[in-house]
């Protein structure tokens, strides 16, 4: 077999192939990351919910749940799922549930962010959180329902005019 035939006997594939293979392995270890780190925040949530304050074993819970689910969501959309937007809409609701958490445990439990930085500091934060993803969420609820509706009335799928 000459060299000719050699190099265009293989299999030729394109050069975005190898981009997108990257792309998924770069996503997939970002996502085990956000995997360990959101389970190390909620595995040290529940020692200080036992140990010390119950709002922020709590917020950290949350937190941690929430950074699993970013990785979760980042893992489906690097493979192309169809249910990443449930579990955006998810993890939007979690960082929702963990503003009002900093803030209801500003307030009920002042003692717990005693230190540097006094509780004015988780309100704000809380603040922050809930004029960012509260909105948030009401536009992924919102292209959800847009969403499954649309798949209703499509063709061929389930509570939509079957052509025959």
């Amino acid at each position: 077999m000459t060299a000719f035939e050699e190099v265009y006997s293989a299999p030729m594939k394109p050069k975005h192939w190898d981009s997108a293979a990257r792309y998924r392995r770069t996503e997939r270890r970002r996502s085990t990351a956000m995997f360990i780190i959101g389970t190390l925040f909620t595995i040290t949530g529940v020692f200080i919910w036992f140990t010390d304050s119950l709002w922020l074993g709590l917020t950290s819970i949350v937190f941690g749940l929430a950074v699993v689910l970013g990785g979760v969501l980042s893992w489906s959309q690097a493979h192309g799922s169809d249910g990443s937007l449930k579990v955006a809409v998810i993890g939007c609701l979690l960082f929702v549930v963990l503003s009002a958490l900093m803030i209801i445990g500003a307030v009920v439990s002042p003692e717990d962010f005693d230190g540097q930085r006094g509780p004015l500091y988780a309100v704000i934060a809380g603040s922050l959180g809930l004029a960012f993803f509260g909105p948030g969420l009401i536009v992924l609820i919102v292209k959800l329902v847009q969403r499954s509706r649309a798949d209703q009335t499509r063709p061929g799928k389930a509570g939509g005019d079957e052509i025959l």
